[in-house]
């Protein structure tokens, strides 16, 4: 699988879905626990502090929206509006709109053509244990045992 950006470079939020195993000129090996999908999320402009960002990172996984590349196809929609959302970003196409009402009616519509490649459900989001497991090599064991146990 080939790398999906979703986001411009110029965009507050950018998600980049890739096969780790590939990029680094591996073959995608098979079987269990063989998986090496990479999910990168940058996120920018946030209105909170570093300490903060572990409490509102949730926030904004919800707020990203993934929808199927079927609509492009569809008849509701304008040829002139899939071209767009094809060329430049759903965003910018919906942007564009200058109709209230029909950007409203898009959104609608759009709603059956959504997708949830990233589940939140069940899912044990412990951004200390996932700092403190990250920089552990480069944290002295005397710190380690003093501070962080």
């Amino acid at each position: 699988m080939a790398s999906q950006i979703i986001g411009s470079d110029a965009s507050d939020c950018r998600v980049t879905m890739y096969d780790k195993s590939l990029e680094q000129g591996h073959e995608s090996n098979e079987g269990e626990g063989a998986n090496h999908q990479r999910i990168e999320i940058r996120l920018r402009n946030l209105s909170n502090t570093m300490d903060q960002l572990s409490d509102e990172l949730l926030v904004e996984f919800e707020k990203l929206n993934f929808f199927t590349g079927g609509f492009l196809h569809d008849k509701q929609f304008s040829a002139e509006f899939c071209k767009n959302a094809y060329d430049n970003g759903l965003n910018t196409a919906l942007y564009e709109l200058h109709d209230d009402n029909l950007r409203r009616r898009y959104r609608r519509y759009l709603e059956s053509y959504r997708a949830y490649p990233i589940s939140m459900a069940g899912a044990d989001l412990n951004f200390d244990k996932a700092h403190q497991q990250a920089l552990k090599s480069l944290i002295s064991r005397k710190y380690q045992a003093e501070v962080l146990s």
